[in-house]
């Protein structure tokens, strides 16, 4: 016996594009707009089945917007005689729009004497003290902002010692070894063994 094959309704889609981390995306999306169902009932009645039909969420149209490389896009996806038009409506629209460089902002690296700092630190099998510390970071041309940084998380050390010292010592004693008395060491008799005479 053949099963008759099951067609599944295909689901509507829309092709829309939005910002993700700075850039715009384009994609085929599932369409969840609603649309108005006209009822056919005339009269008052219809009109308060088309007002419940109409549903609370209604579609607001977004704003056209370019892609970043729409050069790109108008050599990959623009017809050929459309190309010219599409390009220079979005330089139009980016003219109208400028957009912000706040992303491509990027901090210049931190430089110093590192060598002088490694020097230091390798003469050195524990924490030295605050001043040479900071004496050493001045030699070395480190900013003073990152100086300021380090003293107060000296503070901050100092101010929290006995806290986080706490902390330890509380998680070490769950797993300390229990005291036990020692056992007394019992010395075992030893049996010598007896040499009988042989009988006649």
């Amino acid at each position: 016996m053949i099963r008759p094959t099951i067609r599944r309704r295909s689901q509507p889609q829309v092709f829309t594009s939005r910002f993700v981390g700075g850039s715009l995306v384009s994609q085929w999306v599932r369409d969840e707009r609603l649309y108005v169902v006209p009822s056919g009932t005339p009269g008052r009645v219809g009109e308060i089945l088309d007002k419940m039909n109409l549903g609370s969420i209604q579609y607001t149209p977004v704003p056209w917007q370019p892609p970043n490389d729409y050069e790109w896009y108008a050599e990959k996806k623009i017809p050929e005689d459309q190309r010219v038009s599409y390009i220079k409506k979005c330089e139009n629209w980016y003219s109208e729009h400028p957009q912000s460089n706040k992303l491509l902002k990027v901090k210049e690296p931190v430089t110093y004497n590192c060598e002088l700092l490694s020097e230091f630190w390798f003469k050195k099998s524990g924490m030295p003290p605050l001043e040479d510390r900071v004496s050493a970071m001045r030699k070395a041309d480190v900013p003073d902002e990152l100086v300021q940084k380090h003293i107060k998380w000296d503070q901050k050390m100092d101010d929290t010692s006995e806290i986080r010292q706490k902390a330890i010592d509380e998680i070490f004693s769950k797993y300390a070894k229990s005291k036990t008395t020692p056992k007394l060491k019992v010395k075992e008799k030893l049996i010598k063994p007896v040499k009988k005479k042989m009988s006649k």
